[in-house]
């Protein structure tokens, strides 16, 4: 009965986005705008989830909502880098600022949550307040031990769009969860991601805010 439930849970979490999407976004670091889009399509029964920022398109493929591989591709640092996990293992492989590049990362069973904008939206119609998860860092490559919470639902005025929206905190799993923390926000209707905040660097960089423009 317990293992019905929660494949019943993981079908609903699933089923919010059965149909490809695009949606652009407002960046602001600072006082520096910019927009990005992401982009979700489904193809040889995989997802397929992209953001594309500046230089920068982060394209990552996903069985449900778990990470397989993630590609990240720059002109203007050029990077080219591929990430991928076999069983308890994560690979990255390619070019990272113009130098050849291979590193491997021991991990243990957690799913592999790459693109949180996309793969924490699983947690808003999970009757669980938590998850934990791996996330690779690929500028600077190191992997880290993650945690996200649910923090209630709140109403946000998104560029004049009124959205009741689930909150959930991010942050490093474990005795360093003090130091860093982040905020998502994802429709509560269907999941979608709507806005983002925390600070990308160390202590003193500027705010992000990321935000649904459309």
């Amino acid at each position: 009965m317990l293992t019905f439930f929660f494949s019943l849970i993981l079908a609903v979490s699933i089923n919010l986005f059965a149909q490809d999407y695009s949606h652009t976004y407002i960046n602001q670091t600072g006082s520096e705008i910019s927009y990005e889009t992401h982009e979700l399509q489904h193809t040889s029964g995989e997802t397929v989830y992209t953001c594309c920022s500046g230089n920068e398109v982060v394209t990552t493929f996903c069985n449900s909502l778990t990470t397989r591989e993630t590609w990240v591709n720059n002109s203007e640092t050029n990077t080219a880098l591929k990430a991928y996990r076999e069983e308890n293992t994560l690979y990255l492989t390619g070019i990272l600022s113009g130098k050849d590049f291979s590193k491997k990362f021991a991990i243990d069973d957690l799913p592999w949550y790459q693109s949180m904008s996309y793969s924490l939206t699983g947690l808003v119609s999970s009757p669980e307040p938590e998850v934990q998860f791996w996330l690779l860092r690929i500028d600077k490559p190191k992997i880290y031990k993650m945690k996200a919470m649910k923090k209630g639902i709140e109403i946000l005025d998104s560029n004049g769009m009124i959205i009741e929206a689930q909150k959930i905190e991010v942050r490093l799993a474990g005795f360093f969860s003090q130091f860093w923390q982040s905020h998502y926000w994802f429709r509560l209707s269907d999941g979608l991601f709507v806005k983002y905040e925390g600070v990308n660097g160390p202590p003193g960089d500027p705010l992000t805010r990321i935000e649904l423009l459309e």
